[in-house]
């Protein structure tokens, strides 16, 4: 009975740490959403402090891209990603 418990565990353990890698993907893929949107903020700036907020949020938003790719490359996260092509 011991046994079963313990496999048991492991393979809710293991259901947790693949949830956690999606959910970290799908923040990955939020953060780099962000980024491109502080760009396009950036580059539609008006006057200084337009621009000085567009400089902040860019740093903010390539400051938690950076964080969560360090993130997955400490889990050795492996994913498949997509390209968009603009047509």
């Amino acid at each position: 009975m011991l046994k079963f418990a313990t496999n048991r565990s492991k393979k809710l353990m293991a259901r947790s740490s693949q949830e956690e890698k999606w959910d970290l993907i799908e923040d990955i893929d939020d953060a780099f959403q962000k980024w491109e949107q502080a760009q396009l903020q950036f580059n539609m700036a008006q006057g200084q402090d337009e621009v000085d907020y567009s400089i902040f949020m860019l740093e903010a938003a390539e400051k938690r891209l950076t964080m969560l790719l360090r993130r997955a490359k400490h889990t050795k996260l492996r994913a498949h990603y997509y390209v968009k092509v603009q047509g």
